[in-house]
C-alpha cells in the first residue's frame, strides 16, 4: 500500500475507534478486534432481526478474514470486492440508519480491513500484514 492509498483510507477510522491501540502490551491486534466484532454483531443480529442481509456479509468477511494465512486465490479476490460492494450498498441503505455510530465504525473498519487486503498481493496477504497495516492506519487515526 502507497501513501497515496493510505491517505485515502485513513478518514475511514474515527480518532475515538474501538479499533485504536490503547497499550501494545497484551493488547488483542487490531484484526483480532475485527473478528470478534463480526462474531459478537452477528450473534446480536440473529437475535434482533434473522433475516437481515448483514449476517451473510459478516459470514462472507469472516471467510475472507479467515483464509489471510493462507494463500488468496484470484476467486477470493474478486469475492473481497463483491462483500466490499455489498457492504457499502448496506452502509448506505436506510437499515444502517438505525445501528449506533460503534456498530458504524466497526462495519468502516471491516470495510478498511477488506480494503487493506484487496490491495495486498494475493500471495502476501496474511493476518500479519493485515493487522500491521491496520495498526499503522489506527495510529494515525
Amino acid at each position: 500500500i502507497n501513501s497515496t492509498e493510505a491517505s485515502r483510507l485513513s478518514p475511514l477510522i474515527s480518532p475515538l475507534s474501538r479499533f485504536k491501540s490503547q497499550d501494545d502490551k497484551g493488547d488483542h491486534s487490531s484484526l483480532d478486534k475485527v473478528t470478534q466484532f463480526i462474531n459478537d454483531f452477528r450473534d446480536e443480529l440473529k437475535e434482533e432481526n434473522p433475516e437481515s442481509s448483514l449476517i451473510n456479509i459478516l459470514n462472507k468477511a469472516e471467510t475472507i478474514i479467515d483464509d489471510f494465512d493462507g494463500s488468496l486465490s484470484d476467486t477470493t479476490k474478486a469475492d473481497i470486492k463483491s462483500v466490499l460492494a455489498e457492504l457499502n450498498s448496506f452502509t448506505k441503505s436506510d437499515a444502517a440508519e438505525g445501528l449506533s455510530e460503534d456498530n458504524k465504525e466497526s462495519l468502516n473498519q471491516l470495510g478498511l480491513t477488506l480494503r487493506i487486503a484487496d490491495r495486498l498481493n494475493p500471495s502476501t496477504v496474511t493476518s500479519g500484514r493485515v493487522n500491521s497495516y491496520l495498526s499503522v492506519m489506527n495510529r494515525f487515526a
